[in-house]
């Protein structure tokens, strides 16, 4: 009889240990780090006023300057969040693009500037992989510096599942 109770309890450990390891999170950790590269400020946090702020913009209003409907509701912090300030939109200027992924994803964001022909490319790669019980909205806000609000800009988006 006790034979019969460790022999249970040996495959019934070593089934939930098959079952963990199998889950997505085991594939999920090979996505590595967010990247920002190109015209991004690094160590530049954006705050918009409230979350979900792109659910009531048009794409066209992906680019905030300080002529955008939007300006007055993003602060910015150089210090992860700690102190907040204004937005100085002769400095800066926001980008932004809502993607809505799997709980597990990677962002590579880049942003080329092209002055000559006034236009911004806003490039996202995104990996994701794994089943969630609920998607996660990404707003991608990234500050850049100050543009004319007459640029055109590109959005560049490439998502791929790793399942």
């Amino acid at each position: 009889m006790k034979n019969i109770v460790k022999r249970t309890a040996f495959f019934t450990l070593l089934l939930a240990g098959i079952i963990l390891s199998s889950g997505c999170n085991k594939g999920c950790k090979s996505l590595g780090e967010n990247v920002t590269t190109g015209e991004i400020k690094t160590g530049v946090y954006i705050y918009p006023r409230s979350g979900y702020m792109t659910s009531f913009m048009k794409e066209s209003e992906y680019l905030i300057t300080g002529s955008n409907p939007y300006a007055d509701r993003y602060q910015i912090s150089f210090d992860k969040g700690e102190t907040k300030k204004s937005i100085n939109y002769n400095e800066y200027s926001l980008l932004c693009y809502p993607i809505t992924t799997s709980c597990f994803a990677q962002f590579d964001r880049d942003v080329k500037i092209d002055d000559v022909n006034g236009v911004v490319k806003y490039t996202i790669k995104v990996k994701q992989c794994g089943k969630c019980k609920e998607e996660r909205l990404t707003e991608n806000y990234v500050a850049i510096r100050a543009v004319p609000s007459t640029y055109q800009v590109v959005f560049d988006i490439d998502i791929q599942s790793a399942d």
